[in-house]
């Protein structure tokens, strides 16, 4: 006999950035437990009812983004924030 997870949430990205926008409660967003990498300092991952999704929000912006952890932190890393802070190339005096 074996044992099988139940399918994940079929929430649809367009579904869980619904949700983001109306603060639901069933939505929370928390940091893998084994993350490394510094781009992981402005994002989380997207749980719904407790359990975690292949997406994950950007903390500047509230962007949902399909994420899956197979991927690494590429989809952070090309995502551009529209709240990113400048950076500016003129010399501080």
């Amino acid at each position: 006999m074996s044992i099988t997870k139940p399918p994940k949430s079929t929430l649809s990205k367009v579904d869980i950035q619904a949700l983001v926008t109306l603060n639901d409660p069933s939505i929370s967003f928390a940091k893998p437990a084994n993350v490394r990498s510094e781009v992981w300092t402005n994002y989380s991952q997207v749980y719904y009812k407790n359990e975690g999704l292949d997406y994950i929000i950007c903390s500047l912006c509230r962007v949902v983004l399909k994420w899956i952890s197979e991927n690494g932190t590429r989809v952070m890393s090309h995502h551009n924030c529209t709240k990113q802070k400048s950076t500016s190339t003129t010399p501080v005096r």
